[in-house]
């Protein structure tokens, strides 16, 4: 029997400029271009899928294509943020490699015991690398230049935006 899949099986986002996608995702961060299909619920656009070499479970970032679509805006329910995993001692890698891509990144810190990198993809959707050494062991992809000691080890977490309770209300107490 396959193994069950824990955590995060794939995250789908919305991509205006599918080529400055495709570059983005596969030669900066060294994702595979897994595969394109369309999108089934639109067949007029694309449907495209990033992630290790083999498209494991865990790995996976698609993008439905819409051209020219308006910036998302992040609110209560909305993503704002994917991570990936990456392992501690390839935060500087990375952090050098976005720089010299033209890709500002900030240091967040630590959250949670992990140390953060967090950077815009050319939609403006938050990206972090988050240095950890746990993660299902993936394939790096055989397209990529970036070295396996460094590679993208699936998701991280994913951070959602969620309704908080305004400081001027009142609760009624429970007894």
């Amino acid at each position: 029997m396959p193994k069950p899949i824990v955590g995060l099986h794939h995250v789908t986002a919305i991509a205006s400029d599918p080529q400055r996608n495709l570059d983005f995702y596969s030669q900066v961060l060294g994702l595979r271009f897994v595969k394109r299909t369309v999108n089934f619920d639109d067949p007029s656009s694309y449907h495209f899928y990033f992630g290790d070499d083999i498209g494991s479970p865990g790995t996976i970032l698609t993008f439905f294509a819409w051209p020219l679509a308006s910036p998302g805006s992040v609110g209560i329910g909305e993503t704002s943020s994917v991570a990936f995993n990456v392992p501690v001692s390839s935060l500087d890698f990375w952090e050098r490699r976005l720089l010299s891509s033209g890709v500002p990144v900030k240091d967040l810190g630590d959250r949670l015991g992990d140390r953060i990198l967090s950077f815009g993809d050319p939609n403006g959707m938050r990206v972090e690398l988050a240095g950890a050494d746990f993660g299902q062991q993936v394939r790096r992809p055989r397209t990529s230049d970036i070295p396996d000691e460094h590679s993208i080890r699936g998701f991280h977490s994913q951070r959602i935006h969620l309704l908080a309770r305004p400081a001027h209300l009142v609760w009624p107490s429970s007894g």
